[in-house]
């Protein structure tokens, strides 16, 4: 039986190689869509009836996407369990350890990859005493609605042509992700409560993050960033903006950025191509995206109901 490697397309967050799975029928493997960023990666599997093992150095979580779906499943050469998963059941499957599936029918799932160093990561941000971290195996799929909706999330990222989420919304995803997998799926020898005490910023150290983030718009702000300015961890950080302000840090820029196009947009001194690259979206696309969640209209339309307005 063949087994996984690392593949070299992302050597940090490997994916699954799609050699190792052996069809079971006419229909050829299909190349799954994917994407990564730091410390987590997503696959987009839609597969034919087949069987693969797969052993990598990093922690997958697989999400059912198909309504109903039969399988068999063996981890670590132990006993072939039968299992049958709706959609959105979840896997659990630690690094390292040597799992096998075979399906007789197509299926449909995701593969999100997990940094072992992210869960290290946080647990050292959010003052949480452990001397080690032990993902724990899962034996059959359960649901987890917060994990199910984090991978439909970003599915939509794959599912685009272009860029959708900001660095410091990805960074906020990963925190929220590894706080929910410390919190139920992880054993400790030691252990804090994952909700930071209440630290507040002061005034001298509100005014340099908001000058900060008003002259770097135009780069991929991140929390870590943003966290280093106050001398504060990436956790402590989101949660004492939040609890200031009501809204996350990449609420507070992403509206930011946009109360900065519809003053540029109106002028109309700026032709959108420099407005999108002077404010820190990745594309036009990912702008008129990103204004219209916002303001709840394209930038195009925006500026004509304005016009319309001050004519009449």
């Amino acid at each position: 039986m063949m087994q996984a490697t690392v593949s070299q397309e992302n050597k940090e967050l490997p994916y699954l190689d799609c050699t190792v799975m052996l069809p079971l029928s006419a229909q050829p493997i299909a190349v799954p869509k994917r994407a990564s960023w730091k410390f987590m990666a997503l696959e987009h599997h839609r597969q034919p009836p087949a069987e693969c093992s797969y052993s990598l150095p990093i922690h997958k979580m697989r999400i059912a996407l198909q309504p109903y779906l039969s399988f068999e499943h063996r981890v670590n050469d132990g006993r072939v369990s039968h299992l049958t998963v709706a959609r959105g059941d979840l896997a659990v499957c630690p690094a390292h350890s040597l799992q096998w599936m075979r399906w007789q029918e197509d299926a449909e799932f995701l593969l999100l990859s997990i940094q072992p160093a992210l869960l290290e990561r946080f647990a050292e941000e959010a003052e949480i005493e452990i001397s080690s971290i032990e993902l724990i195996e899962t034996p059959e799929e359960f649901q987890d609605p917060l994990i199910y909706q984090l991978g439909l999330t970003l599915l939509t990222e794959l599912s685009a042509e272009s860029t959708i989420f900001s660095a410091a919304y990805i960074d906020a995803l990963s925190n929220a992700l590894a706080a929910h997998i410390l919190k139920h799926f992880c054993l400790y020898s030691h252990k804090k409560s994952l909700v930071p005490a209440s630290t507040k910023l002061s005034s001298t150290a509100w005014r340099n993050v908001v000058e900060y983030i008003h002259t770097h718009l135009d780069q991929a702000l991140t929390l870590k960033e943003l966290a280093t300015i106050v001398g504060m961890s990436s956790y402590h950080f989101a949660h004492s903006f939040k609890q200031a302000l009501g809204i996350s840090p990449h609420q507070y820029i992403l509206r930011l950025r946009i109360e900065y196009a519809k003053m540029m947009l109106l002028k109309g001194e700026v032709p959108l191509s420099e407005i999108v690259m002077h404010l820190g979206f990745a594309d036009q696309s990912h702008f008129t995206r990103s204004f219209k969640r916002v303001v709840g209209i394209p930038p195009r339309m925006f500026v004509q109901e304005h016009r319309k307005n001050v004519l009449s």
